[in-house]
């Protein structure tokens, strides 16, 4: 690398300056915009024989996201949380009351938000630039660099589980790779371009998940142990960073054209760092490039992300999910399940309608979404409601009949006729079945179909909530 005299260095950065005042440049670009819609479901069954009290869950939730590449709105916990806290690295967590759950019972604790995402795109002209005001920074006011020895860093600058920054292999690589670099830019471009060619993916777990020692000596990992290692040659060259735990929606998922995903199929990490007057800069090193079948540095992931629909979830090494905490357990044996999923739409949450079966049980429609008619009545999509029920759904394509069986009552109905048959015994709905044009699904009403089974329906107008109680 060329060194240029500090002199040199001072009077660009200067009219750098001097232009960023008069027509502000930022260090990246927010291009195509998607929406998202975001649901996960926790679901808590006590499979003992006793019943369980003062039951805690605490839910991660999304946080908020610096440079307005991630926003979240309309968010609906349910059932409501009592607290919502936030701890060091930002993240937001609610905590969630259950003051019993009897033996056999479950309950469903659904968090779910609208995410506006765009991805983040660093203006590549302006490297330069950016790289000379740092260069600036660092050889004009202190010759070692920022100096963060504030408490707010420290967090950022030291060793935690799976990040060893101490570690004497660390500190001599880190000082290897940012031997020639000017500044803090150059230095986290160094180690990136060492990270990203040098590791490979390997998901075996002698390797995986090991963090940053492993990783150095081993070159092998999945996406948290490439963080793991650039964070720890970041903190070791005295660069705040951290790690960034998500999904990661590829430009496979994005071309494929689907409406729907699982989330545990999309997890995904990487890191940030701090820029001084820029912020945190995030860089994906996981992420391998070759040119003419030669490994380059994937530089279109540092300082960058390039791909559509980096999703955060949280700060700090891999936040889980939830925790559950009870005082008395006695002979309860809980059970815990988690479900994320994403849907590519703004469901706008104030005019959804919930439907919950015996209070706690929630029932979810991923294919179509219940809609209510002309008559005012509830339609929903046939197989879900059923297999909510404990029914089994038989479907005629030929006759378009739909015929469901649930402890020996049978119930017929068929498309566009408004008659349901309840044990051979015709009675007359003022809302006949139909097939969705949009999605092909089969639209059958709610209540006529839950009380043909001997189930109770109420309408709850406030949160739009349906609730179905079975008697047997």
């Amino acid at each position: 690398m060329i060194k240029r005299p500090a002199r040199v260095v001072w009077i660009l950065t200067s009219l750098f300056l001097l232009i960023q005042s008069c027509c502000p440049i930022t260090a990246s670009t927010l291009q195509e915009e998607q929406i998202l819609h975001y649901r996960r479901i926790t679901r808590i069954q006590n499979q003992g024989v006793e019943t369980a009290f003062d039951l805690i869950l605490t839910l991660l939730l999304f946080p908020p996201v610096e440079l307005g590449n991630q926003q979240t709105f309309e968010e609906r916990i349910t059932p409501e949380p009592i607290e919502i806290t936030k701890d060091d690295n930002g993240n937001r967590y609610a905590k969630i009351q259950i003051s019993q759950l009897q033996p056999g019972e479950m309950i469903d604790v659904v968090y779910e938000t609208n995410l506006s995402n765009q991805h983040w795109m660093t203006d590549k002209s302006k490297l330069w630039s950016l790289s000379q005001q740092l260069q600036l920074i660092s050889m004009e006011n202190q010759p070692s660099g920022i100096n963060f020895s504030d408490s707010e860093w420290v967090p950022y600058l030291k060793d935690e589980p799976y990040i060893s920054v101490d570690h004497s292999g660390i500190q001599e690589l880190a000082l290897t790779l940012t031997a020639d670099a000017e500044g803090i830019y150059d230095k986290a471009q160094s180690i990136f371009d060492y990270v990203n060619t040098n590791m490979n993916y390997d998901e075996s777990p002698l390797f995986a998940r090991k963090g940053s020692v492993s990783a150095l000596y081993n070159l092998k990992g999945i996406c948290t142990d490439f963080a793991s290692l650039m964070i720890a040659l970041l903190r070791a060259s005295n660069i705040p960073a951290r790690m960034v735990g998500g999904y990661l929606f590829d430009e496979v998922a994005r071309e494929s054209g689907q409406q729907y995903w699982n989330g545990s199929e999309l997890a995904h990490a990487w890191v940030e760092f701090y820029l001084p007057g820029f912020g945190w800069i995030p860089a994906d090193p996981t992420h391998v490039y070759y040119l003419n079948d030669i490994r380059v540095p994937a530089r279109q992931s540092f300082a960058a992300i390039p791909n559509w629909g980096h999703v955060v979830s949280s700060y700090g090494v891999e936040a889980v999910t939830y925790t559950l905490q009870g005082n008395h357990y006695g002979g309860a044996i809980l059970n815990v399940s988690g479900l994320d999923q994403f849907f590519s739409e703004h469901r706008k949450l104030s005019e959804e309608i919930y439907v919950y079966i015996n209070q706690n049980q929630r029932v979810f429609f991923t294919d179509a979404k219940p809609k209510i008619s002309e008559q005012g009545r509830t339609l929903v999509p046939l197989r879900a409601i059923f297999q909510a029920l404990g029914a089994t759904v038989f479907w005629d394509p030929l006759e378009q009949t739909i015929t469901a069986v649930r402890k020996g009552t049978e119930i017929i109905m068929k498309v566009d006729e408004p008659t349901i048959w309840v044990d051979s015994i015709a009675y007359r709905l003022d809302t006949a079945p139909y097939i969705e044009p949009d999605n092909w699904r089969t639209m059958i009403p709610l209540r006529a179909v839950s009380e043909a089974f001997g189930a109770n329906v109420d309408w709850v107008e406030a949160t739009r909530d349906i609730r179905i109680v079975l008697y047997n």
